[in-house]
């Protein structure tokens, strides 16, 4: 008998250091977030907010 563990990961990705503009970055969002969606294992994806102080 094997024991299955549950760990909950958070993954963070930034596509801030590419040097994209406005549009391009969200385009690129745009076709990454859904693919994300798809993989086995992935429960939740969104964008969040990020500011560079």
């Amino acid at each position: 008998m094997h024991m299955v563990t549950e760990s909950e990961v958070q993954v963070t990705i930034s596509l801030a250091e590419l040097g994209l503009d406005e549009e391009e970055l969200q385009k690129q969002v745009e076709n990454l977030l859904p693919q994300l969606r798809e993989v086995d294992g992935v429960e939740d994806a969104n964008l969040v907010q990020w500011r560079e102080s």
